[in-house]
């Protein structure tokens, strides 16, 4: 049956391909790339990314598919360069856990939205999808589906296509996927899918999903089970109750859940209400919002209904083809580490050529893991990505005109330059987003002294008057 349904939805996916889906495009916001520069300053981001379009924010409501295959509307934000000579990148940002609907991206609430908007500043078209039931789209979200994440942000990146197509904005080709939390598990979800099922319509670039749930059925399930009190008990409750329809875990909240939570929880998590309020609603100890015959099945029977939805949501066990890295950090207590790392073995394992993980710094937590996780993802974007303007000239990645070395540094770094205007510069960022160090830079080899500065990880961004914008990570040793 599993099988059956899991076909059943990718034909949909599939067949939808070629139908007009945009049901409704709404306008939102223009900003000015200095506005951008503005906006990444009052939220304590350091301006390292070279914002250089001016963009434009809509939100698109469009036509996928339910978990029964059946069409539904869902929702997102596109924003896009203001620049109708050039040819960009398209680019989805997936986001992190969220309960209640306006806090998904369209509604432009929280600093997600930012993620996207500095994007397509820089020089990409970004899709952020709302995913099913969030921002506009009817019923409740089903939290980590992995098939309805696919497909929502599938038809998101094909929404955005008809959008471009329609106003002008010209492509060059390329896909780029990343998303962090359960944007992780989503980025990893629609990777997959595009891979295995849309050869020929659809090819990722590269791919970086980050601090993602992709081990459900093991190490996710296995925290949400233990005696330890634990930050986010919301997200239990949401997995129950959003997948109950689909998966059929129960005929009554009363007998999954003791009293009051059978009652308070389907209101909270109905898409009216913050995750903080689902969370402070919740015990510490997540498991004992279990009715005691709930638990005892849940915990040991394999074949349990939660059991097996929870397997079906797995989703790391492939190999694929385009270049992937899985970000993380060690000390994150909302999403445990190892999920990468069942991630990252499986998918060698399964025959990966281009796949590899990082631990962005082993003593951050889930929520500022995130920052130093996408100026990383950036980079690793800039080794591919390119854009194919009118006037002949490819803004591409300063990759090949930059060399930063060595790495770990001990007393000094050069940065190497082959090309670059009168005003290029050095600086160096520490890892609250502090300028420490700026200094003025040549063509050729330029020694940087480290003798004033703290051993630990620096940013580093190399930049001119005339575009040059490449920013590498260096570690200070003593």
């Amino acid at each position: 049956m599993k099988k059956f349904l899991f076909c059943v939805m990718l034909l949909a996916i599939f067949s939808s391909a070629y139908s007009q889906r945009i049901v409704n495009r709404i306008y939102l916001t223009s900003f000015t790339k200095g506005q951008i520069d503005s906006i990444l300053g009052a939220n304590g981001i350091p301006n390292i990314f070279g914002t250089a379009y001016d963009i434009d924010i809509y939100r698109l409501i469009y036509n996928t598919v339910n978990f029964d295959s059946t069409t539904i509307t869902a929702s997102g934000m596109l924003a896009v360069p203001h620049n109708t000579t050039c040819r960009f990148p398209l680019a989805a940002y997936e986001h992190g856990t969220v309960t209640a609907k306006h806090d998904a991206p369209s509604y432009l609430g929280g600093q997600e939205p930012v993620i996207g908007m500095v994007m397509a500043s820089i020089g990409y078209i970004v899709v952020e999808p709302d995913y099913l039931g969030l921002g506009d789209g009817p019923g409740i979200h089903p939290y980590q589906h992995d098939a309805t994440e696919a497909s929502a942000s599938i038809d998101m990146l094909r929404s955005a296509r008809e959008f471009c197509d329609s106003a002008g904005i010209k492509q060059n080709g390329q896909l780029f996927l990343m998303g962090y939390s359960e944007g992780g598990h989503a980025c990893m979800a629609t990777h997959k899918a595009i891979e295995q099922k849309l050869q020929g319509e659809m090819t990722v670039t590269a791919s970086v999903p980050m601090s993602g749930a992709y081990d459900m059925s093991g190490v996710m399930i296995n925290r949400m089970l233990t005696d330890t009190p634990y930050s986010q008990p919301a997200y239990l409750a949401y997995l129950v109750i959003s997948w109950n329809p689909i998966y059929h875990l129960c005929d009554s909240f009363s007998q999954a859940f003791v009293h009051p939570y059978d009652s308070i929880l389907p209101i909270l998590l109905s898409g009216n209400y913050g995750t903080n309020t689902v969370n402070n609603a919740m015990p510490s100890i997540p498991k004992r919002i279990f009715t005691t015959s709930e638990l005892d099945t849940f915990v040991n029977d394999p074949n349990s209904a939660m059991r097996v939805a929870l397997r079906d949501n797995d989703n790391f066990d492939w190999a694929p083809q385009a270049p992937t890295r899985i970000f993380f950090c060690k000390g994150d207590t909302y999403v445990p580490y190892q999920n990468s790392c069942v991630a990252i073995n499986k998918m060698r394992q399964n025959g990966c050529a281009d796949c590899d993980t990082m631990d962005i710094n082993p003593d951050l937590d889930h929520v500022p893991c995130a920052q130093y996780s996408i100026l990383q993802a950036k980079q690793f974007f800039d080794r591919y990505r390119f854009i194919d303007c009118a006037n002949g000239i490819d803004n591409i990645s300063e990759q090949a005109i930059v060399s930063v070395y060595p790495n770990p540094a001990h007393d000094r770094f050069n940065v190497e330059i082959y090309q670059a205007g009168e005003f290029a510069s050095a600086s160096m960022y520490d890892a609250m987003g502090r300028l420490v160090k700026s200094v003025a830079l040549g063509k050729g080899v330029n020694a940087i002294s480290t003798d004033a500065l703290a051993t630990g990880v620096y940013l580093v961004r190399v930049s001119d008057e005339k575009g040059l914008n490449k920013v590498t990570r260096v570690t200070v040793t003593k």
